[in-house]
Order: structure tokens, then sequence, then C-alpha cells
């Protein structure tokens, strides 16, 4: 559990405030820039623990160790999260985790629509093999033990995706370059106007019908 809480802030601070390392983002989770024994913390070896400690099975609020006569320790109020009872969900969870008897993976397209690299901290009832999600491939990394997402090849989440010399609407995660006198979303219409009628296949499906640009009418 205290791995998972370190995936989450490691994730949110991109590594500025905090350094992650070994298993799923925390066999050892340490301070950046600290150094020396035990960061000159009273004599400790090693570094205090990110997120070892809980105020409280279940709850949401975590400390870090403390150095104490020479051993880390949680501090006062806290109790070690591995002491906690087996299927606890403490601390905020991930994109895509729900607490079902701890922590599980349910990959969706309203919390995985996004392609984010890290959405669950565990691969524990994730889908077996690759999933597609909108225009998200999402799988298991078999040697982290997490689960994540990236931009399928060939589609888009927005417009620029598509690149930024030109402007090439994303439309249904696919990119749709301009067509003259039409359109393929509202973007390319004017004030109050809306684009009406266009055919988009989504991206990875097969359609039976042909992609088909609409055109602007009033909104």
């Amino acid at each position: 559990m205290a791995s998972r809480f370190a995936c989450f802030w490691v994730s949110l601070f991109a590594g500025v405030l905090l350094t992650a390392t070994g298993g799923a983002c925390g066999g050892s989770v340490t301070v950046a820039g600290s150094g020396g024994s035990g960061g000159g913390s009273g004599g400790c070896a090693g570094f205090p623990a990110i997120g070892a400690c809980v105020y409280g099975c279940g709850s949401d609020a975590f400390d870090s160790s403390i150095c104490q006569d020479g051993v880390w320790v949680c501090p006062p109020g806290t109790v070690p999260v591995d002491d906690c009872p087996a299927g606890t969900c403490s601390g905020p969870p991930l994109p895509c985790e729900v607490c079902n008897n701890g922590w599980s993976c349910a990959p969706n397209i309203a919390c995985a629509g996004s392609c984010e690299s890290l959405l669950c901290a565990t691969c524990n009832g994730a889908p077996a093999g690759t999933l597609q999600i909108g225009a998200c491939t999402c799988a298991c990394d078999s040697t982290g033990g997490q689960y994540g997402c990236a931009l399928a090849p060939g589609c888009c989440n927005k417009d620029i995706d598509c690149g930024d010399e030109t402007f090439v609407p994303c439309v249904n995660n696919v990119c749709k370059p301009p067509v003259m006198g039409a359109c393929w979303s509202d973007t390319e219409c004017g004030a109050n106007m809306k684009c009406s009628g266009a055919v988009v296949c989504p991206c990875s499906f097969d359609c039976n019908t042909p992609d088909m640009p609409g055109t602007c009418v009033p909104s």
C-alpha cells in the first residue's frame, strides 16, 4: 500500500519533489536531494520512507517515518501502512483504482480516456492482455506490475495531437484534414454555427460506411 501511495505522488509531481526506485514505484522512496546517513536525521541508516505511515488504516492522510534512537519509526498518532489489515484501501486512489478488498484496477473510458501512463499501481482486477479504450491502448506492465495506457498509433485525443503547422481537427479520435466548403467539427465553423452531418468512424474501429464531412449550419 505504501508503494501505491508513492506512485500517486510521483505521478502527481513528476519526480520534482520525490524519487522512487524499485517495485511498483516503491521498494524505496526517498526525498530528492537528501544525502548522507539518513540525511542528517539522528543517525538512522538510509532515508525516511515517504508515505510509510498512515493516520489510521483506511485514511487518506499519510506521513513519513522519522528517526528515533537510530531507528526509523512512524510519528505519534500514525501506524505503519504495512501493519494495516489485508484488504485495507489507504490513500488517494489512482485514476482507475477502486476499493474492493484492497485496491484493484478497473479501467474504463471515464478514467482511461486521456491515455495516462499510470492508471493503477496494481494490475489486480484489470483485464488480461491489451485493451483498446477510445484512442488508448492499455495493458499491464509485466515488469513493474502497474497498469497504464498510451495513445494508440494513428489515433488522437485532441486537435494538437494532429500537428501544429496547420489546423487539423481530432474527431472521434481520428485526425481529419479540413475539406474546402465542408467541416468535420464545430471548431471549423464560424460564430453561432455548428457542423452538421459529419460522419467519422472512431479510431481503431471497422465501419461499414465511409467517413463523410458535414456542413456548417446555424446553431
